[in-house]
């Protein structure tokens, strides 16, 4: 549902399901940038399937504006339309620690039927106070959705 940066377009719309996992460098090609929104993807399974677990990864390299999401957040839809929240992590990683720094944020899920997943990955806005950009736009990178 964002638009994906074209200079950080990782190949396009499939990028975040294309089974390639970036590494520790998010300008190899790998991860998606979005430039001062949040991310909000979803995967359509095509049939309702059950599923048992899902995962995002994401990227934070602070020297390059680059900063993990505030939190991500679960949702399941059997329609599409109709999102029921399955879950909300918060990051860890302290904002003015040092990168590159690759977190996967994983939700378990007991016995869930879905067709539908939605990713939602809270950008933290503006770069922090103390970090050499204070106040200018943050990018947040995006990675592989993984579902089980």
């Amino acid at each position: 549902n964002t638009r994906y940066s074209p200079q950080y377009a990782a190949g396009g719309d499939k990028a975040l399901i294309d089974n390639l996992k970036g590494g520790d460098d998010f300008r190899l090609g790998t991860y998606q940038g979005y430039e001062g929104v949040n991310v909000d993807a979803v995967v359509d399974l095509g049939k309702s399937t059950q599923i048992k677990k899902v995962s995002v990864e994401f990227i934070q390299d602070i020297n390059a504006w680059v900063f993990l999401p505030e939190y991500v957040q679960l949702f399941v839809s059997y329609d599409g339309v109709d999102f029921y929240p399955a879950g909300k992590v918060m990051s860890n990683v302290p904002l003015d620690k040092e990168g590159p720094i690759v977190k996967e944020f994983t939700f378990n899920l007991s016995d869930t039927n879905s067709r539908y997943i939605k990713i939602i990955g809270k950008n933290i806005g503006k770069c922090p106070p103390g970090h050499k950009a204070a106040g200018s736009t943050s990018w947040i990178f995006a990675d592989e959705i993984t579902i089980e």
